[in-house]
């Protein structure tokens, strides 16, 4: 039951923030070239129960299926094919292996032939990713809005805002095994230490840690050990810029919102080619920007590339999850039940992958 009502929290929250988003109007001053647009060159629909709150779902893929899991029904994960064929559901709600507790069914990775399920606040289930339950990762304390990355070395390093660190690195036996990062922001530490200050987490073709912050957009790079090896701070960017500073402007008359707000930047964040793609919306929820920043290395590119993705009837994208393989993204609208597909800039990624 509480965490029911946490849920209806977080979404009365959400529509604070949304008309902040709304009354920030225009396009970020100096901002004058046209934008290229990404339309979908291929879509299908799903048999999920239709949500405006994707967040609470995962999503991801390998080279022959989608995996989505859906606290909302009966937290199961389901297995399609590229074309929207159900292969096959597993997990469920229950107390036996593989089983999850009410409502709990969040964020999934892959890593190899392991689909890692993260239980919102307590675990992680380690499936096969033919459905077969392997292991499960219990966590030794309350982690919540978590996203994962799991290394070669099968280390799960966790996003933990509410945390001691900012990042956590566990075993498969749930042993907690070192904590890193720094917190971003000029607030006092236990301000910042809030669910929206969590992280989307990646490891990079040379093996290194990729985060960007969920609440500011602010790209790191980390070695595995947790060394900082680069940052850098996307709000002073120009598209984020005018932006930041009617925010800025908005808690500074409002400082009591701030503690309460679950203000979010990045939509949803995936790696490819060493390329980070995080969507973004800031001016108007008619706009959907797609941002591209090279994050090969230890080294984040300067340029940026910007695009503006339109969806199956070139109207917005609502309540989205994403992720991207073969130089394809794929984006999961929740509020339709579609999958899109788009063609990625052949110029950056590679053009293949499911039709």
């Amino acid at each position: 039951m509480q965490r029911v009502s946490s849920m209806y929290v977080r979404a009365a929250y959400l529509l604070v923030i949304a008309g902040l988003i709304v009354s920030c109007g225009s396009r970020p001053s100096g901002e004058n070239e046209p934008v290229p647009v990404l339309l979908p060159h291929g879509a299908f629909a799903l048999d999920l129960p239709k949500s405006m709150f994707a967040q609470g779902r995962g999503l991801c893929m390998d080279d022959h299926s989608f995996y989505i899991s859906d606290p909302e029904d009966n937290n199961l994960i389901k297995q399609y094919s590229h074309k929207g064929e159900l292969i096959r559901t597993f997990g469920g709600t229950g107390q036996g292996p593989g089983e999850f507790t009410p409502m709990s069914l969040s964020h999934l990775t892959i890593r190899d032939d392991l689909l890692f399920a993260l239980e919102y606040g307590f675990s992680i289930n380690v499936f096969a990713k033919g459905g077969e339950f392997v292991d499960k990762i219990d966590l030794p304390s309350m982690i919540f809005e978590t996203r994962a990355a799991v290394d070669p070395a099968m280390r799960v390093f966790i996003s933990t805002p509410l945390q001691e660190h900012p990042i956590g690195v566990y075993d498969l036996h749930g042993a907690f095994h070192y904590g890193f990062g720094n917190w971003l922001g000029d607030r006092p530490e236990e301000t910042q230490r809030t669910n929206h200050n969590a992280r989307y987490l990646f490891f990079n073709q040379a093996g290194n840690l990729v985060s960007i912050s969920r609440a500011t957009a602010h790209i790191e790079i980390y070695a595995p050990d947790g060394k900082l090896l680069r940052e850098r701070q996307m709000r002073y960017d120009r598209r984020f810029r005018a932006y930041f500073s009617k925010v800025d402007d908005y808690f500074r008359m409002n400082p009591g919102k701030y503690n309460q707000s679950t203000f979010q930047l990045v939509r949803d964040a995936a790696l490819l080619d060493d390329k980070l793609l995080f969507i973004y919306n800031v001016e108007n929820p008619e706009w959907d920007d797609l941002m591209i920043v090279d994050v090969a290395g230890d080294q984040i590119g300067k340029n940026a590339r910007n695009y503006l993705l339109k969806g199956k009837d070139g109207g917005h994208l609502t309540g989205f999850l994403f992720t991207a393989r073969n130089g394809m993204l794929h984006i999961y609208d929740s509020n339709r039940n579609w999958i899109y597909h788009y063609h990625l800039p052949s110029s950056l990624f590679k053009m293949s992958g499911p039709g």
